[in-house]
């Protein structure tokens, strides 16, 4: 994908152990980079991998990493004690004693290195970067320059990765399977004659979103690369998609902004998980997505 838009780059592969050794001994692995890209804005391995990578004064850059970035960026949650982290570790001190002690040594050589950790993002989200960072908005503009077709009749629904999604908010997964096939039957009643696909998220390995698909005329379409690219390379421009909770609901809004975009969330009211989704939805809803409740009963 890289090579086909003209993109530079290089592959490193690097364990925690070796990333902290060049750390230690003040070596690269390769020729200091200025600007290095990392996706994983909470992995102090990822960033000790990065900063090993980079050149004095270099900037390690952040990329946006699904929907988990609004809160990161809108409660500034970068640093050593992550909120984030803390919901899923509590307060397990070995985890946090680990932590500390890679995060003071990467600290160290970023100090010495003059490199900047905490203060480049690379995002779709840019109002959210907090003042004293620096954002490079990524408005997708590449992608929107090829688009050279009008919107379509089609209804493209993007679907989620249930299991993950049942796990975090505690609903029973059939129950789910049952509340969303009703949903695809309402949204294809609701587009009679239009063409209407699915396409799963990657991480979404069961059979039975496929079977719903088959039982009510949907094409269910997986696919092994990026939406947004896999829309801009065979011309799929749909008038309306739906999709649960998905960050590729802003990037094709940003991409389509004449198409009607819809995002579910679905849970309980009370739920950790449920707050965090209702987060996201009331950000979509300032882009122009609108909001829809899946009611569990």
């Amino acid at each position: 994908m890289l090579e086909e838009y003209g993109i530079p780059y290089t592959l490193i592969y690097i364990d925690e152990i070796t990333a902290s050794k060049y750390l230690s001994e003040g070596k690269r692995p390769v020729p200091g980079y200025q600007r290095v890209f990392l996706g994983d804005v909470f992995s102090v391995e990822m960033k000790m991998v990065a900063a090993s990578c980079a050149a004095d004064g270099a900037a390690l850059v952040y990329l946006d990493d699904g929907n988990s970035m609004i809160q990161t960026l809108k409660h500034n949650d970068t640093g050593l004690f992550s909120k984030r982290l803390f919901q899923i570790n509590g307060f397990n001190w070995r985890f946090w004693r680990h932590r500390a002690t890679r995060y003071l040594k990467l600290s160290k050589y970023c100090f010495q290195h003059k490199l900047f950790i905490h203060q480049n993002f690379f995002t779709i989200f840019p109002d959210l970067v907090p003042s004293k960072a620096y954002s490079y908005s990524n408005r997708l503009n590449l992608l929107r320059s090829r688009y050279n077709c009008g919107l379509s009749n089609d209804v493209m629904f993007i679907g989620c990765p249930v299991r993950i999604l049942c796990g975090r908010t505690g609903i029973d997964e059939n129950l789910l399977y049952s509340k969303l096939a009703q949903k695809l039957a309402d949204i294809k009643a609701e587009y009679p004659g239009c063409r209407m696909m699915y396409i799963p998220h990657g991480r979404e390995s069961d059979e039975r979103a496929d079977e719903i698909c088959k039982s009510l005329g949907i094409e269910y379409r997986p696919i092994s690369e990026a939406i947004e690219f896999y829309a801009v390379r065979n011309h799929i421009a749909p008038c309306c998609i739906y999709g649960i909770n998905s960050t590729a609901l802003l990037t094709l809004k940003t991409i389509l902004p004449q198409a009607n975009v819809t995002n579910i969330i679905v849970g309980e009211k009370g739920n950790a998980f449920h707050h965090f989704l209702e987060e996201v939805a009331d950000y979509y809803s300032t882009k122009g997505i609108a909001k829809e409740v899946l009611h569990i009963d």
